[in-house]
């Protein structure tokens, strides 16, 4: 957990018990925090490689000046992909600590919490992030996601953009910018970004379950016939969930604990589809668009 509220806790202040409060709000937000982040990157990732490859399978004959011209391309576009890690990361620690404050503050540090208790907690979280609620400064309700991987203004198309006098390199890019924003707005590209969400969280859930039952003895008879399974009833105390809270956000955070599980959201099945419906769409625009031209 954070090194500066612990330090302070252990010098046993007057306002203890509001460092441990403060502790409580920012245990369970680096957990959300951490799981929004890496579904996040991992679709928008895929949405910036799926109009990379269009690139590269389109625009004639193969040479090597031809290729890597390509890859000089796309490693232009690739760039873009520092504001979700940035300016679009500080977005999401912002909107997660409010949003956790509501269903995460009445909680009691003395409480005990079953699994079905921490469920709650994070559907009542996941309700209000993926409502998109205008309340919670949310500009994009229907696609909630986009406030944290794409500057703003740059979906609004009522903006009025300079004349194109940019080079064809320069004209390529804004079109694959264009691409990328009309997947990421999509309908599919909520359904897929809420695949991993859902992947995420049931692997939270099978961590918290595999807590209580090192915490919590398995009870006489418990592995009779149609028993309840012990974990569904077994309670940690809250404050006891904390550290547990915070060794699992670094599932997601660190790049060496989180690889496994990114390789598993990248293999899910509804990604092939979804990169490939971004390439074929792509393709009918430039059809359409030579049509017009002729």
């Amino acid at each position: 957990m954070s090194m500066h509220c612990a330090k302070k806790i252990s010098q046993n202040p007057a306002n203890k018990l509001e460092l441990w409060e403060d502790m409580k709000i920012l245990a369970w937000s680096r957990c959300f925090v951490a799981i929004y982040c890496v579904c996040h990157l991992v679709v928008y990732i895929k949405v910036q490689t799926g109009v990379a490859s269009r690139l590269m399978y389109s625009q004639g004959a193969e040479t090597t000046e031809k290729l890597h011209w390509k890859l000089g391309i796309i490693s232009r576009h690739m760039q873009c992909t520092e504001y979700p890690i940035r300016e679009g990361l500080g977005q999401l620690v912002k909107i997660v600590k409010n949003v956790v404050q509501k269903p995460v503050a009445p909680r009691q540090l003395q409480d005990a919490l079953t699994l079905a208790d921490i469920k709650q907690v994070v559907y009542e979280v996941r309700k209000l992030m993926e409502a998109g609620s205008s309340m919670n400064g949310f500009v994009h309700p229907r696609n909630y996601h986009l406030e944290f991987v794409v500057p703003a203004g740059q979906l609004d198309r009522s903006i009025e953009r300079e004349p194109i006098t940019q080079s064809p390199d320069d004209r390529i890019l804004l079109a694959m910018t264009e691409d990328a924003n009309r997947a990421l707005e999509s309908v599919d590209c909520n359904m897929v970004l809420n695949c991993c969400l859902e992947k995420c969280f049931t692997r939270l859930f099978s961590e918290v379950d595999s807590l209580l039952r090192d915490r919590t003895p398995p009870a006489a008879g418990s592995f009779a016939p149609n028993s309840q399974p012990f974990s569904a009833t077994a309670k940690i105390p809250h404050v006891a969930l904390l550290p547990a809270l915070d060794r699992m956000s670094h599932i997601y955070a660190s790049p060496l604990d989180a690889a496994p599980l990114v390789k598993d959201l990248v293999g899910l099945s509804y990604f092939a589809p979804f990169v490939a419906s971004i390439v074929h769409q792509s393709l009918q625009r430039d059809s359409l668009a030579c049509e017009e031209s002729l």
